[in-house]
């Protein structure tokens, strides 16, 4: 039950929503200056998002 709260509340940002789902998409590598550009985000905003949190 832990792990499944962790993904909901990490997947309710929608903008690491949309991150996690345009990577699913493109089934290619990607980088934070892509996603950064792609989401109109600053590149250090798009480490955030694509960091992992460890608690």
């Amino acid at each position: 039950m832990d792990h499944t709260l962790k993904i909901t509340n990490t997947l309710a940002d929608p903008t690491r929503y949309g991150i996690y789902h345009h990577i699913l998409k493109t089934k290619e590598d990607v980088t934070v200056q892509d996603i950064a550009e792609m989401f109109h985000i600053h590149p250090n905003v798009a480490r955030l998002h694509l960091g992992t949190r460890r608690r």
